[in-house]
């Protein structure tokens, strides 16, 4: 009887509780305008202060939310409008009328050949400020639009230092050629592993779709993303400086059986197989490594290789400017560390933007920025170290390191490469690019503008491995050097042109562009150096397999392009893209073959 009594307790004590709860809330209902009336869909309601609580709004702008008894605001949100919030008062429903968030909407971003406000867009783009660029250290800068452009699919192409980026928008396009986006800094067309500074770096824009892509033809295919860097402004002169130090550790990796495991599923296998009965039978099995499993002589061969990794950097700004000339120049040192030794990086990057204005309606200006880059690269040694038996002689006796652990007479230890002066794979790469231009203000509303570009990249390439390393495998010292120089020119030329006329806004622009590369490579290789001290210096001492190569590759394209911007009452959109490109390298008599590129692209505001 009294457990009888004691359960009906406890279940009458949870039900008032259960109703007590479900007393505590109250439901709030209302709905969501803009400034013209027009319900507004999808608009984020939540209790002010507590995001977990909230809901969105219908189809016709309505919302019912239960909230806590004792709720006095609720916090209303909406993509390009200001959010706002709303007092709850009981029995009444809430109204709330959003307004535009015009200095959002008014924010000029850039696009293909000109600039042009964000609520004037008709294609998809997306932009990303210095603030976010900034946020997280990188040694690419690209790596900032992880998480931020919807589409934008992004993996690094290893965990070496300096590794370069693989990425895609909106999917890939090719099976077989690059899916990589073009590239533009400052007006130039770049590769994919960008190098500069990115405390320079004052916006980047992703252009994803036809509307917005088209202007660039068949190079914007997979996509485009402009860089802008900063630019100097009238006023005092400001120094300001940017530095960090981070660590870099290893967050996950396979488990790996110690000495002790891997020596029981051996046993196992043999026993299986009728070769095992007992630990008289280890030395059968085991064979030159009986001695280590019985005196249990552990390795664990990945974390001989691992070290915790490192990055700093330092970066000066300085801007200064009159009414009539305006520069920024920065400075930059990066310094990297990798997971494992011998796999680091130094980088030295300067830029500069000036800006002249010759009379009132011309000005000139000018963009440089220059990296230079040491880089050392480790051959991965993991593929042979995931599997090795964790045993072996890791050093002889007077502390060096024994290339042959196991004695094998084959196996070479994964950290042969530390033994000093047997390895080293390093890169050189000295790359200056920029621009200089002019922009004419003929009449009012009419400007020309005329920008050459130039963009020299050169990359040394010297690697040398001696016999015992994981590269010589015991057979052969081998060396090979490569030196590879690419230049790239461009000079585009364009003529804009905008008026308004009552309730119609029309911007034209046209254009034409000359581009020109050229590839040059010369390499050497070979095996046997006659003195591992040559390293890849004298290629001469090479005695056997000696290869020399060498290449040189130009290419030449033109291109035609214009754009009609067309906006009716302030409310309907309307751009139309048009581009032609003839290319050396398609055959002759078909260089201008196929149709032009055409971008089409209507909103409603």
């Amino acid at each position: 009887m009294k457990q009888s009594r004691f359960i009906l307790f406890v279940l009458s004590f949870l039900v008032m509780s259960v109703g007590n709860v479900y007393a505590q809330n109250v439901t709030v209902t209302g709905t969501v305008l803009d400034s013209t009336g027009e319900p507004v869909i999808g608009a984020n309601v939540k209790v002010a202060g507590k995001s977990s609580i909230g809901t969105i709004t219908d189809f016709e702008g309505n919302f019912s939310l239960s909230v806590p008894a004792d709720t006095k605001k609720l916090e209303i949100s909406y993509i390009g409008m200001l959010s706002q919030e709303a007092v709850i008062k009981p029995g009444t429903p809430v109204k709330v009328i959003l307004k535009e968030d015009t200095e959002e909407l008014d924010e000029v971003v850039v696009i293909g050949y000109g600039t042009v406000k964000k609520r004037d867009l008709t294609g998809s783009m997306t932009s990303i400020k210095q603030a976010d660029i900034i946020a997280v250290p990188t040694t690419n800068a690209l790596e900032s639009l992880q998480g931020k452009v919807a589409g934008l699919d992004m993996t690094k192409s290893s965990g070496q230092t300096g590794s370069g980026l693989s990425f895609s928008i909106r999917g890939n396009r090719s099976l077989n050629a690059s899916n990589a986006p073009l590239i533009i800094v400052d007006g130039v067309p770049y590769g994919t592993d960008i190098d500069i500074n990115p405390n320079v770096i004052e916006s980047m824009e992703i252009l994803k779709d036809a509307s917005s892509t088209a202007i660039y033809g068949s190079r914007g295919a997979n996509g485009v993303i402009l860089i802008t860097t900063k630019k100097g402004a009238v006023g005092k002169t400001k120094v300001s400086y940017n530095g960090y130090y981070s660590i870099n550790s290893v967050a996950a990796y396979p488990d790996r059986m110690n000495l002790s495991e891997w020596a029981d599923f051996k046993r196992e296998a043999y026993r299986t197989d009728g070769q095992w009965g007992g630990p008289e039978d280890d030395a059968k099995i085991f064979g030159s490594a009986y001695d280590a499993v019985k005196s249990n002589q552990n390795v664990d061969w990945v974390d001989m290789l691992m070290q915790t990794g490192s990055q700093m950097s330092h970066s000066v700004n300085i801007s200064n400017g009159t009414e009539k000339t305006t520069f920024n120049l920065a400075f930059e040192y990066m310094s990297e560390d990798g997971l494992v030794k011998m796999d680091d990086m130094d980088r030295y990057n300067a830029t500069l933007s000036l800006s002249h204005k010759l009379t009132d309606n011309l000005k000139l200006n000018a963009n440089v920025v220059y990296t230079y880059l040491d880089q050392n690269i480790r051959r991965d040694p993991f593929n042979r170290s995931i599997y090795y038996a964790p045993y072996g002689d890791v050093y002889n006796e007077d502390g060096s390191i024994n290339v042959l652990p196991f004695n094998d007479g084959q196996t070479i230890s994964p950290i042969a490469e530390e033994v000093p002066g047997a390895y080293k794979n390093n890169r050189l790469t000295s790359h200056l690019v920029g621009n200089v231009g002019a922009t004419w203000n003929i009449i009012k509303d009419l400007t020309l503008t005329s920008t050459f570009g130039f963009d020299k990249k050169d990359i040394r390439t010297g690697h040398f491995a001696d016999t015992y390393t994981l590269d010589g495998a015991g057979n052969y010292s081998l060396a090979d050097a490569t030196n590879h120089s690419d230049v790239n020119w461009s000079w585009e030329n364009t003529l804009a042109y905008s008026f308004t006329l009552g309730k119609h806004n029309l911007s034209l622009m046209a254009g034409n562009a000359l581009y020109k590369n050229v590839a040059e490579e010369y390499k050497g290789a070979g095996h046997n150096l006659i003195s591992s001290t040559m390293l890849f210096y004298n290629l001469g001492g090479l005695q056997d397999s000696q290869q020399i190569s060498s290449s040189y590759v130009q290419t030449t394209m033109a291109s035609f392009f214009g754009r009609i911007n067309y906006k009716f009452n302030e409310k309907y959109l309307m751009t139309v893209t048009l581009r032609q490109d003839g290319s050396s390298v398609l055959a002759k008599d078909h260089q201008w073959g196929g149709l032009p590129i055409c971008g089409f692209g209507l909103a409603y505001e």
